[in-house]
């Protein structure tokens, strides 16, 4: 009965301690991948029509280049 009763402890402690153990992180996740918007809203300070749009769709811009003529 002693025996039973101490093998059931030590099944217990080695389940609590590997619960313990995987539950540490030592440093954060790292991933990678793509952040993408569907809808821009863009304005312009003076009405008129657009005659040539230079920006592509998933593309990056940088700051003082034209999009939208």
């Amino acid at each position: 009965m002693i025996k039973r009763v101490m093998a059931l402890v030590v099944v217990v402690a080695v389940l609590i301690g590997g619960l313990l153990y995987s539950q540490r992180r030592p440093e954060l996740l790292k991933v990678s991948g793509f952040i993408e918007a569907d809808e821009i809203r863009v304005g312009s300070r003076i009405g008129g029509r657009v005659k040539s749009v230079a920006a592509v769709e998933g593309a990056s811009a940088k700051v003082g280049k034209t999009l939208v003529e």
